[in-house]
């Protein structure tokens, strides 16, 4: 592990972890995109589409899942790029490469902007846990006792549309 902060499960049982916050995922694609591709009406539609994927976030990546009136949907995708970077996949969404999976709150001002749109709205996507993961060692820093409260209230105070406070005036 290489962050102190991670996207999903934590299977290393020798480290503390602490969840920060549930993050909200989007399916979405550059209008360009769509111009030249068309629309994914159902997931199975994806299969023919572009998909751009994480890398590592977990083991099965290269299968999406879906949810909608109960019923899973899963989707094996395979795609032109793929990034251990949540940047550069919503830099190639934003070019036009392809559909990509992204953590709303990454591309809260592009959904409304319309640089990217959503798709398969009528589809659920899973949240995934973001938790900060550390040694047992300095849990009790005070650095780290404060630090963590703060940074999972930061995530709480997110507006309802995905946004974190600070980001959009970052970009």
């Amino acid at each position: 592990m290489t962050s102190p902060i991670y996207i999903g499960a934590i299977k290393d049982s020798a480290l503390i972890s602490r969840r920060l916050a549930v993050l909200d995922w989007v399916l979405c694609a550059s209008p360009d995109y769509l111009r030249r591709r068309g629309r994914p009406q159902h997931p199975a539609d994806l299969k023919q589409h572009a998909c751009l994927s994480h890398l590592n976030l977990d083991l099965n990546d290269s299968v999406w899942r879906f949810e909608r009136d109960g019923k899973r949907h899963l989707v094996k995708i395979d795609g032109p790029f793929y990034s251990n970077s949540g940047i550069a996949l919503r830099q190639a969404a934003l070019q036009g490469l392809g559909i990509a999976v992204l953590p709303r709150y990454a591309i809260a001002a592009d959904l409304a902007s319309g640089t990217l749109v959503p798709l398969l709205r009528r589809y659920r996507l899973p949240p995934r846990p973001l938790v900060a993961v550390y040694p047992r060692s300095v849990a009790r820093l005070p650095k780290v006792k404060t630090f963590l409260p703060w940074l999972a209230r930061w995530f709480r105070d997110c507006d309802p549309n995905g946004a974190l406070p600070g980001l959009a005036a970052n970009r």
